[in-house]
């Protein structure tokens, strides 16, 4: 599963005038969240995948699983170009493998929001890298997602010149 449970008390922490991120915690949820996209990938590719929500994401990651990491069927007629050919002749079909080049970076942004706020963000970013397997040829698959960990609003006090 790719959802967990985040304290978002725990990313960072407020002391006095100054914002420290807690590093540890954050890496720990990095390295928990790509070892869980990594397991799930090469389940798929094993046929052994038995997540029971009932998503249609997962629904079309069941069926993936099914087919061991299959994820398209295409005639080989479609490759001739021509159109009243497109449907016929057996099927050949579209693999994924994994790679293990799954990774991911952290960043962290705090900027000010008006005069007495500030707004910190913590995003992770995963990259994907799969190989794409097709008879006589491959392809890698690499893909950037953006996973926002928080976004929150901190007030802080107005400023003493701002009031006269």
């Amino acid at each position: 599963s790719f959802t967990q449970k985040i304290d978002t008390h725990k990313l960072y922490k407020k002391e006095n005038n100054s914002i420290s991120f807690q590093m540890n915690y954050i890496n720990d949820i990095a390295s928990n969240y790509i070892h869980n996209l990594e397991e799930t990938l090469l389940k798929l590719e094993e046929g052994s995948y038995q997540e029971n929500n009932h998503s249609p994401y997962n629904k079309k990651l069941l069926k993936i699983n099914q087919q061991k990491g299959i994820v398209a069927r295409i005639p080989i007629g479609s490759l001739t170009n021509n159109i009243f050919l497109q449907d016929r002749g057996p099927s050949f079909s579209i693999k994924y493998k994994t790679l293990s080049l799954t990774s991911s970076n952290i960043n962290k942004k705090i900027k000010n929001y008006g005069i007495n706020h500030l707004a910190i963000s913590i995003d992770l970013n995963v990259t994907i890298v799969l190989q794409i397997l097709v008879p006589l040829y491959h392809e890698h698959f690499k893909e950037n997602y953006t996973i926002p960990l928080v976004y929150e609003v901190i007030e802080g006090e107005v400023p003493s010149w701002y009031q006269n």
